[in-house]
């Protein structure tokens, strides 16, 4: 998913009085915060049901073909809920409590796995089996993991690490690492395009690709000019990403279709339209039409909009309670949106 800017640093100074903020999403506050899942209609971009009061709630995930919704809190627990009726079913324990981990949360489908990765307490990474939620390993590559990103078909994942400022490449039978790439400053999010190849990464100062493809060193290219971008995610079924560009008049979301020059002056962004608020969270239907932005308007107001990457439009939008945790788009179209109470 993501966030950001920085993804959930900015939850601990707008939800609770903090007593250490750092400079990454390892932020520790104070209190245990309540959260709820709104689910959305993608027709209209309206509220469906709501699952309320779910203590700590942090981050979300609905693995393909599942039948589930999960939720991971603060209280080291992964919440499990019937995608159907949106019932808790049950919960489990993945760790120790920590108020400043369980922000990211994918699922691994690839080399025969069925498992989830999440970043932990301590900015360490877990991975659970799905579905007897049992953990599977325990691991860290960086201090301070950022964002999450499966390999796209390919039998790795990449965690971007802001400290560090490296994004590494960790293989998922072994959960070692394999190469990693030194960034130009703090990333921030990452998404892969459908060539497998090439994975676009969000930094503090801009936008960098890397490419992945073949064994040897990961190359970074970084654009120059391009405004830096706080969530990016992928259009499925095409070539096309869909990001929130941070431009100095305002924040706006825009598709970026190709990463090489054709002729005449080369921007990376093309229909770009303003997105109200900040700490924002994308993802993209299996349609491959449209995108979905959850932003932070302030006075505990949350706004999630419809914006459609062929027409370049807003279609719909919808104010939520409270601040935006994660967004996520289940298989079946539904929006699945998580924000504080």
């Amino acid at each position: 998913m993501v966030t950001r800017s920085f993804r959930i640093i900015a939850v601990s100074l707008a939800v609770v009085a903090p007593f250490y903020c750092g400079c990454t999403d390892l932020t520790e506050f104070e209190g245990t915060i309540s959260a709820g899942v709104h689910v959305v209609s993608p027709a209209d971009l309206s509220v469906v049901y709501t699952i309320p009061g779910i203590m700590g709630g942090r981050s979300l995930c609905a693995p393909e073909s599942s039948g589930m919704i999960l939720v991971a809190t603060t209280e080291g627990t992964l919440l499990e809920f019937d995608s159907t009726t949106f019932e808790l079913v049950d919960q489990h324990a993945v760790g120790q409590p920590s108020s400043a981990g369980y922000f990211d949360m994918v699922y691994c489908p690839i080399e025969n796995k069925n498992s989830i990765y999440i970043i932990g307490a301590l900015g360490a990474i877990i991975e659970i089996d799905l579905p007897e939620f049992s953990i599977v390993d325990e691991f860290s590559v960086g201090p301070s993991p950022v964002d999450l990103l499966i390999g796209n078909g390919r039998p790795y994942i990449y965690i971007a690490d802001a400290i560090s400022e490296r994004v590494y490449e960790v293989h998922v039978i072994t959960n070692g690492w394999s190469r990693m790439c030194q960034m130009r400053s703090s990333p921030v999010c990452m998404a892969a395009d459908q060539n497998l190849d090439t994975i676009l990464v969000g930094t503090l100062d801009g936008v960098d690709l890397l490419s992945t493809d073949g064994a040897g060193v990961i190359f970074r290219r970084t654009f120059k000019d391009t405004p830096p971008i706080s969530a990016v995610t992928t259009i499925p079924q095409d070539t096309v990403l869909c990001a929130v560009f941070n431009f100095q008049s305002g924040d706006m979301v825009a598709v970026i279709r190709g990463y090489w020059p054709s002729g005449g002056p080369f921007r990376l962004w093309y229909g770009e339209v303003p997105v109200e608020g900040d700490t924002h969270f994308i993802c993209a239907s299996a349609d491959g039409v449209h995108a979905y932005v959850l932003s932070y308007l302030g006075e505990s107001v949350s706004r999630l909009i419809s914006y459609n990457v062929t027409t370049f439009t807003v279609e719909d939008e919808l104010d939520l309670p409270g601040y935006p945790m994660d967004l996520e788009v289940a298989a079946d179209g539904y929006i699945f949106a998580l924000t504080t109470e």
